[in-house]
């Protein structure tokens, strides 16, 4: 029997890529709206200075890549897979603010539509741009996910001092006696 790739393998596979993307739509979508002070945090980092978080990002997954490789063979692996999952969080954070740019930048372009419709097409657009072949695989994917560490890094641990120089609406406020 033939082992090629017959329609069904095909029709599987574009089916798996389909249901990822939508996974990741979804995933996006639930960050923005989960943890929206710090969405609109990474987003301010990120306007601000993209370059600068795009290295930031870049030398995060470097050491945090090279670190959970040299573990992966030893006891110590379990602590690279947690060092994974931090930069996978943090890199989901940094992609909703991505996310939330395109969103503001729809909604700047004179449509008239809610602001969740922007949100879902901002995430739509984000997701299909990393799933364009080369260009998408190879420039957009590294870029976008350097750029949202860096940022979702940034949303959590710039110091309290900074927040001047992006305030984020309704942040510092008290919200039921706890302040945001």
């Amino acid at each position: 029997m033939n082992a090629g790739l017959t329609v069904g393998v095909v029709g599987a596979v574009m089916g798996v890529v389909v249901l990822a993307a939508a996974s990741k739509v979804a995933l996006l979508i639930l960050t923005a709206l989960l943890f929206p002070g710090r969405v609109l945090r990474a987003r301010a980092r990120i306007e601000a200075q993209p370059g600068s978080y795009l290295m930031r990002g870049f030398v995060v997954v470097a050491i945090v890549g090279l670190v959970s490789m040299a573990l992966a063979n030893t006891p110590g692996r379990i602590f690279g897979l947690a060092l994974l999952i931090a930069l996978g969080f943090f890199a989901v954070v940094g992609a909703a603010a991505i996310v939330r740019i395109a969103a503001e930048r729809i909604l700047s372009e004179g449509t008239a539509m809610p602001p969740f419709a922007a949100l879902t097409r901002g995430a739509i657009v984000c997701v299909l741009a990393v799933l364009v072949p080369i260009f998408g695989w190879f420039v957009v994917l590294p870029v976008g996910l350097c750029i949202s560490v860096g940022g979702g890094i940034a949303a959590f641990v710039t110091p309290t001092r900074s927040r001047a120089l992006c305030p984020i609406p309704g942040e510092g406020q008290a919200v039921d006696g706890e302040v945001r």
